[in-house]
């Protein structure tokens, strides 16, 4: 790992956590990071909050985890759909 791309994730993700607290009533609760870049990066928590590695984030991206989040939405909406159009 070279330190450029330490750095350069460190100041996203920090720019991206201030963003997001400043946002959300819910300060974010886990740093997820594609398992390679993790591994690169081998932080197990920054600024308190914990890093893990999460196969579906795309490498040279993170994403923060918040009980707010609506990651979720996409698979709710898709079967509250398909329930609507077949109610049996």
């Amino acid at each position: 790992m070279t330190k450029r791309f330490e750095i350069a994730n460190l100041v996203a993700i920090r720019i991206g956590i201030d963003q997001h607290n400043s946002n959300c009533p819910i300060p974010a609760e886990a740093i997820l990071l594609n398992p390679v870049d993790c591994g690169l990066m081998g932080h197990m928590r920054l600024w308190g909050v914990p890093v893990l590695a999460d196969p579906s984030v795309p490498v040279k991206r993170f994403r923060l985890k918040c009980e707010a989040s609506a990651e979720e939405i996409e698979a709710e909406l898709d079967a509250y759909l398909k329930e609507a159009e077949d109610p049996t």
